[in-house]
């Protein structure tokens, strides 16, 4: 029934991006993580926000799968290279709203989420209230996901060194 975000709480990650939008659309974030910016995040959270960490200031692998198990949607607001995180949210069933730049332009598509073209709190916001009025299919979720497969991966790669050795 809520939204989530996670990972380190640093200011390239811009996890304040997610926390300002839920805040400005009163939706239920769950945000999982720590980092140099965890109580700068707390400060500026709305009552809809909730954080969790475990006793060393992460979140437990077994909660954040938890979280994305019952998410509405992934909020993925850095540029990243790749990042994981969205394919795992896929995985899991939830749609993701990530920033339109790096990895997420490889991962996300109009059928797995929504994508925002700036990294400010209404650009995130739009992309959230545009998710909200789609229906996305877990089962597409979790297909698209299975591209990044580290079997399948293992796979493409055997085949292209096998051709190229041929």
């Amino acid at each position: 029934d809520s939204y989530v975000a996670l990972g380190r709480q640093v200011p390239y990650k811009r996890v304040d991006l997610a926390v300002a939008a839920a805040t400005k659309l009163n939706l239920p974030l769950r945000v999982y993580g720590s980092g140099s910016e965890h109580e700068a995040l707390v400060a500026m959270a709305g009552p809809t926000v909730s954080f969790f960490t475990d006793r060393f200031g992460d979140a437990s692998d077994k909660a954040v799968e938890q979280a994305l198990n019952h998410a509405k949607g992934f909020i993925f607001p850095p540029e990243e290279d790749f990042g994981i995180v969205p394919v795992q949210a896929m995985a899991a069933g939830a749609p993701v709203v990530a920033f339109k730049k790096g990895g997420a332009l490889d991962i996300v598509d109009k059928d797995s989420g929504v994508l925002f073209a700036k990294q400010a709190v209404d650009s995130v916001a739009d992309a959230i209230l545009e998710l909200e009025s789609h229906t996305y299919l877990p089962g597409t979720l979790r297909r698209k996901a299975k591209r990044f497969d580290k079997t399948l991966f293992i796979s493409k790669m055997r085949n292209i060194v096998k051709n190229q050795l041929s």
